[in-house]
């Protein structure tokens, strides 16, 4: 069975705010790994942030976070 991986320059949806988000880069600590993560919609530092990366049976997913919908 193939499980879910995230990826570099996927697109992310806040589900507290609804903005948008674009995984720039992974980083790992202790015991857990994040994704960091740019707004697309800032041009500065304030839209930067990290999401705990959650591993579950069907694969990853970010905590707080939905795969935003292609348009």
């Amino acid at each position: 069975m193939h499980t879910r991986k995230i990826s570099l320059g996927e697109m992310w949806r806040n589900e507290a705010t609804g903005q948008v988000y674009i995984v720039t880069s992974f980083c790992k600590e202790v015991f857990s790994s994040y994704a960091c993560l740019r707004n697309v919609e800032q041009q500065n530092s304030e839209g930067f942030r990290k999401a705990k990366l959650l591993k579950t049976e069907s694969g990853e997913t970010l905590m707080g976070f939905r795969m935003a919908e292609i348009v």
